[in-house]
């Protein structure tokens, strides 16, 4: 019997509720946490992200049982399970929309560096520009 398997990875970008500047000092290193213990669980390659002060860009390996949108749950769950941990009193609301597009494996490292260098780009890029960029 053959088996196929499929790497296809998706460049997921997620937005607080009203784009809220929240994701900032002890409620980002939070995040942080929830998003590594979420990566560690579900990803078997190395992914990327970058957590800015109001959305999140993340290069993830996109699961053959999952969408983008049950991946993006999951990953908000583990945020808010972590951020009970650590006896933070915020439940985060997110915006339902949110941005995925697929990255071919040719260009793997180079969407790493974009996510990787998110604080520059968004030095001469706003938000807006961003998500008009995105096609949101």
């Amino acid at each position: 019997m053959s088996y196929s398997s499929s790497k296809i990875w998706i460049h997921l970008v997620f937005y607080t509720r009203l784009k809220a500047p929240l994701l900032v000092g002890k409620l980002k290193k939070d995040i942080k946490n929830g998003l590594e213990e979420f990566l560690s669980e579900n990803c078997d390659q190395p992914c990327a992200y970058h957590i800015l002060p109001e959305h999140i860009h993340l290069l993830i390996n996109l699961s053959d049982s999952l969408s983008a949108r049950e991946i993006l749950k999951k990953i908000q769950s583990k945020i808010q399970d972590s951020l009970k941990e650590s006896k933070m009193e915020v439940n985060l609301d997110w915006e339902e929309e949110f941005h995925v597009h697929s990255v071919s494996a040719t260009r793997l490292s180079t969407e790493k560096s974009g996510i990787m260098r998110q604080e520059l780009i968004h030095q001469e890029l706003s938000l807006e520009e961003e998500m008009k960029f995105l096609g949101m």
